[in-house]
Formats: C-alpha cells, sequence, structure tokens
C-alpha cells in the first residue's frame, strides 16, 4: 500500500472510519479543510481579523495523521538577525529558524522557514521567546506542505475560522464533494457542458455558414462588373485595330 493510503488510526490502533463506515486515510484526513476549533483569529493590519493555526494544534494534527511515532521535525539553522537595546532598557531580539518535518514511514520530509522576535528587560528571556517563536513559525510552514488540514487551507481566499467545517464529517463531505466536481463533475453539470459544447459548436457552424454566404454574395455582386469591364476592355481593342487599319 501506498505510504499515503494508511490509514489513520485511533489511540487504540484501530482505524479512524468515517460516517460511511470507510476507513479515513492518511491522503483523504490531510486534504480535508481543519476545523473550527482548530483555528485561532488574530488582530490583523488595518483592523483585519486573521485566522491561524497555532503550533499546538499543528502538532496535535501532524500525531492524529501520522502516529506520536509516525513523524519528526529537525532544527535545521538558527540566525540571530537582531538584537538591539532600545532606551528603555528593553532588548530587541529577532531570529530565523529553518525547520524540517519528515513523515518517518516513506522518508518524505518538508522544510521552511520561519521567524520570531520578542522585547524583554532580559535579553536571555528575549533571545529564547523570539527563537521559540522562529521554529514554532518554520514548524507551522512546513507542516502545512502536506496538506489543507496543516493550516494550507488557511491561505485560500475566502476561507477563515468563520466558514470552517464544524465537525470532520462535514469536513470530509466537502472535500468528496469538491474532488467529485473537479475531477468528474455531476451528471447534471456533464449534461449542462456537453449542451454548452454543442451551442458553442452550432454557433460555429453558424457563423461559418454566414462568413460562406457573404462572401458568394460579395462575389456574385463583383461579376456583372467584371464582365462589363471584359467587354469594354474587347471593345475598344476591337475599335483600336479597326482605326489601325483603316488607310
Amino acid at each position: 500500500m501506498d505510504e499515503y493510503q494508511e490509514c489513520v488510526r485511533e489511540v487504540d490502533g484501530a482505524s479512524l472510519v468515517d460516517h460511511k463506515g470507510v476507513p479515513v486515510t492518511v491522503e483523504r484526513f490531510l486534504a480535508s479543510r481543519p476545523l473550527r476549533v482548530e483555528i485561532s483569529t488574530r488582530a490583523g493590519p488595518g483592523g483585519k481579523k486573521l485566522s491561524y493555526m497555532g503550533g499546538e494544534t499543528v502538532i496535535k494534527t501532524l500525531n492524529d495523521a501520522f502516529g506520536y511515532d509516525g513523524w519528526s521535525s529537525e532544527v535545521r539553522s538558527t540566525t540571530r538577525e537582531e538584537a538591539q537595546k532600545d532606551d528603555k532598557g528593553r532588548h530587541h531580539v529577532a531570529y530565523v529558524a529553518t525547520v524540517r518535518v519528515t513523515h518517518r514511514r516513506s522518508g518524505a520530509y518538508r522544510e521552511d522557514c520561519g521567524v520570531g522576535d520578542a522585547i524583554d528587560r532580559s535579553l536571555a528571556s528575549a533571545s529564547g521567546n523570539a527563537l521559540k517563536g522562529a521554529v514554532t513559525d518554520a514548524l507551522k510552514r512546513a507542516a502545512r506542505q502536506f496538506g489543507e488540514k496543516l493550516g494550507n487551507s488557511l491561505y485560500h481566499d475566502g476561507f477563515n475560522a468563520n466558514n470552517a467545517p464544524g465537525t470532520l464529517k462535514e469536513s470530509l463531505d466537502a472535500l468528496d464533494i469538491e474532488r467529485a466536481k473537479t475531477r468528474f463533475g455531476f451528471p447534471k453539470d456533464r449534461v449542462k457542458a456537453q449542451v454548452q459544447n454543442n451551442n458553442n459548436n452550432k454557433g460555429d457552424v453558424q457563423s461559418n455558414a454566414a462568413v460562406a454566404a457573404n462572401a458568394n454574395r460579395a462575389a456574385a455582386a463583383k461579376r456583372p462588373q467584371q464582365q462589363s469591364a471584359q467587354q469594354h476592355a474587347t471593345n475598344s481593342y476591337g475599335a483600336a485595330r479597326t482605326a489601325h487599319r483603316t488607310p
């Protein structure tokens, strides 16, 4: 079985099944969107409310999908980008980190970078908080590349905490419907598409026929003029020859 066709496991090791009694594969689970309770919000620029997934939620979802021993994370690098002290005696520290998340069974991994910053009167506290923030940010950015369930869907326009599914049943149903429409289409959609295609073809045929008819009418209109011009040229030539033979 393909690594991504393995099933999501319950705590007791049994396969997780959906409301139809069908085992939920890891691939299907990761392709579904996160639930409303898994999404947090915070204030953003311009008073907008931004939706995001916290680091603890991403880790829980990785555990649900791959198992507690089915994945690992590795901090590949960290760089302190800033360490300044302001006139109030507070330390401003910023870090950049790179983290790799690996699916152990297949060996597949995703890697990304993240940033973190902190302000504190203690340099150690500011540095520690900035570094932890950068590592968590990098972990989340790397994990989201494994699927919509891990936060990738939050980068889609229009999806946020307000319209997120409330249950796993709703999330899986929405995924199945979306895939059916995208890959195969519903019968009514196929009929509608066929009718539209036939109408387009009919319109092309009618358009070509109209163009041909117009061309024929134009040619017919020019024919008498061409014949008249040819007759005029013949008469002129005959008159010229007669005048030439006259002594």
